[in-house]
């Protein structure tokens, strides 16, 4: 292979394929095109894809059209590459050279059994956040396709010849010199990061955020470290913070391919991640009780939506054990009146609270972040009851209940949902964002305005001084949205002249 490369073939058009198939083609329309059967092609054919907003209406043959290719993209889910390889046999000619940006360190010698090393090149993408909804899909971050031969010391001329494409494409890549180990620090990543955000329900922003992800992800990818060093691969601690290097650069509401497929109701690659990690570590003897729960977990996931068991009598039940907030009294009275307010009320009045202070953010917020938490925060109070902030003693054991109480309602309902609702308690709960100090300053706040308009009915009824409401919620208001603790410490200052506050009890 001495010439350029002048025809793409790319199978599977989801969102790696869609997006290096609108640069692509944004080259030379008459470059690429996809391979597809059935529905899937006509659908192509008739709407191409759609990538951050703008339309390419790339042609898409079934395997038994396809004209043979310079070079075939294999971008299909893990499951689906048998058919694949089956897929791209008269694609491939005597120069043609495949390429494998799949997850998983085994589907370039899958391809290889079938058509020979000589047709093979090592590839991996890293760092691109696209999202697929149907056939559009959306990206913020493009990332770099990392590929070469096996030992890259010196570069071959068929590496030479890609990376010419891709560069003259826009497409960033990179040839390291070990691509081997190269493949492992991504696998390492996909264990890591894909399991646990399709378990947790987050996003790159919520992953970045959350001191639980971070623990589950470092205890996945240590896994396997392990396993690659046994097979002496040069991976290592280091590695980790390569990675979250990497998770910095991602678009904040992007998603890992997996929480997608869980979102899609779609299977997804455990068998390649956990399952895979499970067996080489048996093998090695390495124990990986992380993966283990990882796999287990998901599995859980794909059987109940195998079984059907999420059906809508579930979530009606979920809807009904919500009406049990509207019971869980609370220590303020509802403005100007002697009924006190319950906490479904008060969920409802600081989300819209959060939304009409928005204005007033030191930042700009995810403000569907915002409100979601602020919707679920006290959900474990059916279970719990309410306790007033300004207590003292067992917070601890307090939040302990709260964590089992919303365990168990919000397992209730189906995933991806149950990890959804979870995964926004505990960002409340760990205040770490800026839509969850946000949230938080707002929860603090509402109380005590209520008090301001009340005459510190609360205060003075439960002994509450004016030194413990300042350094109860200064802090957290102080920190979510300043503005509104330079307000709040004013009318305070104002109104501890009348006497609105209470002796400490």
């Amino acid at each position: 292979m001495n010439r350029p490369i002048q025809k793409i073939a790319i199978i599977g058009a989801g969102a790696l394929g869609a997006v290096y198939g609108s640069l692509l083609f944004t080259l030379d329309r008459d470059s690429v095109f996809f391979i597809a059967d059935g529905a899937r092609r006509e659908k192509l054919a008739a709407d191409g894809v759609v990538v951050n907003g703008t339309r390419f209406p790339i042609p898409a043959f079934t395997p038994e059209e396809a004209p043979t290719a310079d070079l075939v993209i294999v971008a299909v889910k893990h499951r689906q590459l048998d058919e694949a390889i089956a897929g791209i046999r008269r694609v491939v000619g005597e120069r043609t050279v495949i390429l494998s940006v799949m997850n998983g360190i085994d589907s370039e010698e899958r391809i290889a059994a079938v058509y020979g090393w000589d047709k093979v090149l090592y590839a991996l993408s890293l760092g691109i956040d696209a999202v697929r909804e149907e056939n559009a899909v959306t990206y913020q971050n493009l990332g770099r396709i990392l590929f070469g031969e096996r030992d890259n010391t010196e570069q071959s001329e068929r590496v030479r010849l890609v990376g010419d494409l891709f560069r003259r494409a826009g497409i960033n890549c990179e040839v390291p010199p070990d691509m081997v180990r190269s493949l492992w620090f991504k696998y390492m990543i996909n264990v890591g990061v894909n399991q646990v955000s399709a378990v947790l329900g987050m996003t790159y922003g919520a992953l970045r955020e959350s001191a639980r992800a971070r623990e589950m992800m470092d205890a996945a990818m240590r896994e396997v470290i392990a396993v690659a060093v046994a097979k002496k691969v040069d991976l290592s601690e280091s590695d980790l913070e390569e990675w979250y290097r990497v998770l910095g650069t991602l678009g904040a509401f992007g998603k890992t391919s997996m929480l997608q497929d869980v979102e899609a109701g779609r299977p997804t690659e455990v068998d390649m991640l956990a399952g895979t990690m499970i067996a080489m570590g048996e093998q090695y003897r390495i124990p990986t009780p992380v993966n283990r729960e990882l796999f287990s977990e998901l599995k859980r996931i794909e059987n109940e939506k195998e079984r059907g068991t999420m059906t809508i009598s579930r979530t009606v039940d979920f809807i009904l054990e919500l009406d049990k907030l509207k019971s869980v009294t609370r220590k303020n009275r509802s403005k100007g009146s002697d009924r006190y307010e319950n906490s479904a009320e008060h969920s409802w009045h600081i989300a819209m609270m959060a939304y009409s202070l928005q204005p007033y953010a030191r930042t700009v917020l995810d403000m569907h972040r915002v409100v979601g938490m602020l919707l679920v925060h006290d959900v474990g109070e059916i279970d719990t009851g309410d306790t007033i902030v300004y207590a003292t003693e067992g917070w601890e054991e307090r939040k302990a209940a709260e964590l089992e109480a919303v365990q168990r309602i919000f397992g209730m309902v189906q995933e991806p949902q149950r990890s959804f609702f979870l995964a926004l308690w505990l960002e409340f709960e760990e205040a770490v964002t800026p839509e969850a100090r946000f949230a938080h300053a707002a929860d603090r706040a509402i109380p005590a305005l209520l008090n301001l308009a009340n005459e510190g009915q609360s205060w003075r009824e439960n002994g509450i001084s004016y030194e413990r409401v300042i350094g109860r919620i200064g802090p957290p208001i102080e920190a979510g949205c300043p503005a509104l603790w330079e307000y709040l410490l004013g009318r305070l200052t104002e109104e501890n002249e009348k006497g609105w506050f209470g002796e400490d009890r």
